[in-house]
């Protein structure tokens, strides 16, 4: 994935932040060390998608170039189709070959559940994907043999990296807020805010 200029005058925390030359360091460590690891951090780096959702996915969820995603906001399930890149359906096509009967990520969860306000419980998938823990294991211990900064940057910083990447290239705020599949774009307007006004700040002349 090309990376936009703009990348460079992002000023997110350090601590939080992916940037783009560690993105490109993180896939290439993953595809040769852990390619299952590597699909979902693809995924998660092109898409933006949430840790949750990418877990969630199955080889039959995949639809030419775009993915079927079960998003959950508020307790409440919205299923959506999202475009992605024919490079990363490619990937996925190829890989879902392998799983399709079931998840693309397949572990030993059980089944998940939300609780309602009235103390309800209602389970919403049947179990049997890769838990959350495992991931994000997975992903320590490769920020760790490339000797990144690991502290406040697990895996749901590379949705904060696909967000901005998106944003950077494409300056579109109402399409950036698609992207994140944000409710509201109070949300994306944070992503964008950074950019412009870093942008804005160094195109003033100095005055020294």
């Amino acid at each position: 994935m090309g990376m936009p200029s703009a990348f460079s005058s992002w000023s997110f925390s350090r601590a939080k932040t992916i940037l783009p030359e560690e993105c490109g360091r993180i896939l290439a460590r993953a595809s040769e060390t852990d390619p299952k690891l590597y699909v979902f951090l693809a995924i998660a780096a092109n898409t933006g998608l949430r840790l949750c959702e990418i877990l969630h996915l199955k080889a039959e969820d995949i639809v030419d170039d775009q993915l079927l995603v079960v998003r959950r906001k508020k307790k409440q399930l919205r299923a959506e189709m999202i475009d992605i890149t024919p490079a990363l359906a490619n990937i996925l096509r190829a890989w879902g070959q392998m799983y399709s009967d079931g998840w693309l990520f397949p572990g030993r969860v059980r089944p998940c559940v939300i609780k309602r306000s009235s103390g309800i419980r209602e389970q919403v998938c049947s179990g049997g994907h890769m838990a959350k823990r495992v991931i994000q294991h997975r992903w320590e211990v490769l920020l760790s043999s490339l000797g990144l900064e690991m502290e406040g940057r697990g895996v749901h910083s590379l949705r904060h990296f696909a967000i901005t990447a998106f944003y950077a290239k494409h300056r579109d705020l109402r399409a950036a807020q698609t992207f994140a599949g944000h409710s509201s774009s109070t949300m994306t307007e944070k992503y964008a805010r950074v950019l412009d006004m870093k942008e804005k700040v160094h195109s003033m002349p100095a005055m020294l």
